[in-house]
C-alpha cells in the first residue's frame, strides 16, 4: 500500500484511566501541606476519527490476501504515569500535581503469505493538574482539572518481510508535532500515611495544536 509522507491525525482525544500510588512526606509550610511523588499504571483510550479511517482504509485496500486485519487503537494503550506535587487535607482535599505520561499499543495485520504489517503507537505528554474535593476520614473524592502539553504521537511501521523501509510504502517512523489538551474528571482514593492510593478517570474537554499531521523522518519519503 503506497502512502504519502504525511499521515493526518486530527485532534486526537485521550480518555484516561490511571491507578496511582504515591509516597507522601510532610514539609514545614503554612497549613502543613505534604509533598508527594509516585507513579502508577495508566490506560489511554484514543478517540480519533482519522486513525479509525486509516484502519478501515488499510483493511479495505488489502482485503485480498489478508488473514487478519488491523484492529485499530481504540482498545486502550497501556503505560505508566509519574507525578509529583503538593497535597493538603483535613475537611477538604486539595492537590496540585505535575507529571509525565507514556502509553503504548501495538497493532498488526497478517497476510496469506505469512508476512505481517506491524504498527507500534507511542503516546507521551507532560501535564499540570489541580484536584479539589471532600475528605472523609482517610478517603477522598476530588474533581480534577488537567492541562496537558507537549503531547506527541510516534508511530513505528514495519513489515516482517524486509529489514529496511521500502520507498513509497507505509514503512518508517512517524512523529507528530506537539499538541495540547484540557481534561476534566474525578479522583477517588485513600490516604494511609505515608501513602496515597487512588484512581483517576479523565475525559478531554479541549484539544488543540498548530498542526495535525504525523510526518515521516525517512529520507525516501521526503
Amino acid at each position: 500500500m503506497n502512502q504519502q509522507s504525511t499521515k493526518k491525525i486530527d485532534h486526537m482525544n485521550y480518555f484516561k484511566l490511571t491507578l496511582l500510588m504515591c509516597w507522601m512526606s510532610s514539609i514545614p509550610l503554612l497549613a502543613q501541606p505534604f509533598i508527594t511523588f509516585g507513579g502508577g499504571v495508566s490506560s489511554l483510550f484514543v478517540l480519533s476519527d482519522e486513525l479509525d479511517n486509516f484502519t478501515d482504509t488499510y483493511n479495505a485496500y488489502n482485503v485480498v490476501g489478508t488473514a487478519q486485519e488491523l484492529n485499530g487503537v481504540g482498545n486502550g494503550a497501556i503505560g505508566y504515569q509519574m507525578e509529583a506535587g503538593f497535597r493538603h487535607y483535613n475537611q477538604f482535599h486539595l492537590a496540585i500535581n505535575f507529571g509525565y505520561q507514556r502509553n503504548m499499543i501495538r497493532d498488526g495485520a497478517e497476510f496469506g503469505d505469512q508476512t505481517t504489517r506491524d504498527l507500534k503507537f507511542t503516546f507521551t505528554g507532560i501535564f499540570s493538574e489541580l484536584e479539589f474535593g471532600k475528605q472523609i476520614d482517610q478517603y477522598f473524592v476530588n474533581g480534577v482539572l488537567r492541562y496537558a502539553f507537549r503531547r506527541k504521537v510516534e508511530i513505528e511501521a514495519t513489515h516482517s518481510a524486509r529489514e529496511t523501509p521500502l520507498a513509497g510504502s507505509l514503512d518508517g517512523d512517524y512523529v507528530s508535532p506537539t499538541t495540547r489538551s484540557a481534561h476534566a474528571g474525578i479522583s477517588l482514593g485513600a490516604l494511609k500515611e505515608p501513602f496515597v492510593i487512588g484512581i483517576k478517570v479523565l475525559y478531554p474537554v479541549f484539544t488543540g495544536g498548530d498542526d495535525s499531521f504525523v510526518r515521516s523522518d525517512s529520507p525516501e519519503k521526503q
